[in-house]
């Protein structure tokens, strides 16, 4: 699964700063351990991705994986932009929930 942007700068800041800097030094001494977790996690975010109702997901796919505007999503689904914005943000809302779960 391909992102618009790396998944490392979306979930950068996620962590308090003191769980980001023992992961990092967690990571610099294996990096066999890390490619696991960025495995893991990938398959954590398409898993939630994939349990959002088709519209929300749909959105996400065409914003970040192909990368569309919000003008450009709206033409292809026939709806206004402020529609494409508003199920974006839910769907990133509903993603944010799923990922907590897990």
């Amino acid at each position: 699964m391909e992102f618009e942007k790396p998944v490392e700068e979306y979930l950068k800041g996620r962590m308090n700063e003191a769980a980001e800097r023992r992961f990092e030094l967690y990571l610099q001494g294996n990096p066999q351990r890390w490619e696991e977790l960025k495995s893991a996690r990938n398959r954590r975010i398409s898993n939630a991705i994939n349990s959002l109702s088709e519209k929300y997901r749909t959105q996400l796919i065409l914003r970040h994986m192909q990368g569309l505007s919000l003008a450009e999503i709206a033409e292809s689904q026939n709806v206004s932009i402020r529609t494409v914005a508003n199920r974006l943000h839910r769907a990133h809302k509903l993603l944010r929930e799923a990922l907590a779960k897990l």
